[in-house]
């Protein structure tokens, strides 16, 4: 029973998600297309995530949002449990007229409507199989940056097959620093319980996201990036220790 009943939650999430992006989506963004305003496709896009967790019973608890200023720009770096993470990050970072932006895998264009929507409100695709597209993506996301666009980043490059926490990649702290704004540790905590990666399942497991002081970047260099990363992922790392 306990097996139909975490497959029926993961249906409802995804049916939610699914068919209000397609219901709302074309509509949003040609609203924000013609007239440059990207709240008409983040507040609906709050709203939805919001209703699909509702509606699934996913239980999860923001900590931490004291420590950062909504209204400033940083870079947010997470670990990677889970498909609930990225609207779960986004939903919980940022104010509606402040969303973060993602660096989002390329893979994502074979979904033309999520694809769109997502560069409409300032996501930029990456191809890691490709050094010079991805290195080519990192400089776009450190302009957005300089213009004040906040970004996330699982900077683990995957999710975890284990629940454990992977090695770090450097794009992120290269974009920290390369736009002299701070990095933010953020962790996950619970969503590969909740459901992980390869199944469609949604346990009734209670998910944290922990947001973290910020680490000021401003006087570092290129040279300081492998001690940024070992920092930031010391942080993380003690924080799953707890659970």
């Amino acid at each position: 029973m306990r097996p139909m009943m975490e497959r029926m939650r993961a249906y409802v999430l995804f049916a939610v998600w699914g068919g209000l992006l397609a219901i709302l989506g074309p509509f949003c963004i040609a609203l924000t297309a013609l007239t440059r305003i990207p709240e008409f496709v983040t507040i609906p896009t709050m709203c939805t995530i919001r209703l699909g967790l509702l509606l699934a019973g996913v239980r999860y608890s923001i900590e931490g949002r004291d420590r950062v200023d909504p209204r400033k720009t940083y870079v947010y770096v997470s670990n990677h449990q889970s498909t609930l993470d990225p609207p779960m990050i986004w939903l919980a970072l940022g104010s509606p007229r402040h969303r973060i932006g993602y660096l989002f895998k390329s893979q994502v264009e074979k979904v033309p409507l999520l694809a769109t929507g997502a560069k409409t409100i300032g996501m930029i695709a990456v191809d890691r199989s490709n050094r010079d597209q991805a290195v080519e993506s990192v400089r776009r996301a450190t302009e957005s940056l300089k213009r004040g666009q906040s970004f996330g980043v699982f900077a683990e490059g995957t999710r975890t097959r284990t629940g454990e926490l992977l090695p770090l990649k450097k794009g992120a702290f290269h974009m920290a620093i390369g736009a002299g704004v701070p990095i933010v540790p953020v962790t996950i905590d619970g969503a590969f319980e909740a459901m992980p990666p390869g199944t469609v399942r949604l346990r009734s497991v209670p998910i944290r996201i922990v947001i973290h002081h910020p680490i000021p970047t401003i006087s570092m260099t290129e040279a300081d990036v492998d001690s940024l990363l070992e920092q930031t992922r010391a942080i993380m790392a003690a924080e799953l220790e707890k659970s």
